[in-house]
């Protein structure tokens, strides 16, 4: 087998920021770039700046961005070498990473089995703890109904976390003080999980009071990993009035496929709305370095990987260094 090299040309299956972001990066590594868009974009950013680009349906995301065929059907009109799919629409689409490495195309983020296993918080929870990283505790089985839910919250110890294993964005997410409350929870977060994701499952863990919510870059192709401690209920001195009723570390990192991996400086998030990041300060105040280098060495654990965050821009200017450059340098065309 001859040696793997860098490609000579990328689709970007996004639009916006993202797509604009990660083409300016292809462009200084003498990449040729590609563009998809809906009728609606044709006059839009990344639409112009790209070297290439293909339209591939009307405005609803449902009719273009969002169609794994008709994306496939570009990468093979254009010739395409690598995808990348930015962030949101099929970033974290299990399907779509595998369709296009079944096409011999290098897909700039993680395999579909991490794209899977990550999409469920029951799995990637397993998959941090097998790999030997501080996880919350709690039960890491599907609850069957209600009844089981209020058996398990005595069993974890109140207050506890009613959570579903699907999704995100702070939704089939329960605080449960009490039996009642445990009850009450498990019906209205599977109901919200079934209507958000189609998946009801729900598990429970401790709720963690007043924690502080830091993350860690670390720039497969990109890395994601959600790493919930124990210990970071002690981190907050001046603990926020309104404390992440989701707490976690966020640690992201940059990592190639030969097992090569580094974390980069880290952020505080703790000032959330509606389980959703309002501030994020870097680096993260009253931190000691033994603990940030035990959370990133911690973050390189898990072989685990899902997409370019929404947030990335911070870590760039914190560090100088363009993560998307870094993501694309490890992804490899293997013609």
């Amino acid at each position: 087998m001859g040696r793997s090299r860098l490609f000579d040309s990328l689709l970007i299956a996004n639009r916006g920021e993202i797509a604009c972001r990660i083409m300016r990066t292809a462009k200084r590594l003498g990449i040729k770039t590609i563009a998809v868009y809906s009728e609606a974009d044709a006059r839009a950013p990344h639409v112009a700046m790209a070297d290439q680009a293909v339209c591939i349906g009307k405005a609803a995301s449902s009719d273009s961005y969002l169609r794994v065929d008709r994306i496939i059907d570009v990468i093979r009109a254009t010739g395409a070498q690598a995808v990348h799919p930015g962030y949101g629409f099929l970033s974290e689409n299990a399907v779509f990473a595998d369709a296009v490495e079944a096409e011999g195309v290098a897909f700039v983020g993680p395999r579909g089995d991490a794209i899977s296993a990550m999409g469920d918080k029951i799995e990637s929870k397993k998959l941090a703890a097998a790999a030997g990283v501080d996880t919350i505790p709690g039960f890491l089985g599907v609850l069957r109904d209600a009844d089981e839910a209020v058996k398990v919250a005595a069993e974890v110890g109140y207050p506890v976390m009613v959570k579903a294993s699907a999704g995100g964005g702070g939704k089939g997410m329960r605080i449960a003080w009490n039996e009642a409350e445990a009850r009450q929870g498990y019906e209205l977060s599977s109901r919200e999980a079934a209507a958000s994701f189609g998946d009801d499952r729900i598990f429970i863990e401790r709720y963690v009071e007043r924690p502080r919510h830091i993350e860690i870059q670390v720039p497969p192709r990109l890395v994601r990993v959600r790493v919930r401690v124990r210990v970071r209920a002690n981190l907050n001195p001046n603990p926020n009035p309104n404390p992440n009723p989701n707490p976690n570390f966020l640690l992201q990192l940059l990592a190639d496929a030969h097992g090569n991996a580094v974390y980069l400086p880290e952020r505080d998030c703790s000032i959330q709305r509606r389980n959703q990041k309002v501030i994020e300060e870097a680096p993260a105040p009253g931190l000691s370095a033994a603990t940030v280098r035990t959370m990133g060495e911690q973050a390189v654990a898990p072989p685990i990987s899902p997409y370019i965050s929404l947030y990335l821009p911070i870590s760039p200017y914190i560090t100088c260094n363009p993560i998307s450059r870094w993501a694309s340098r490890r992804s490899r065309w293997p013609g």
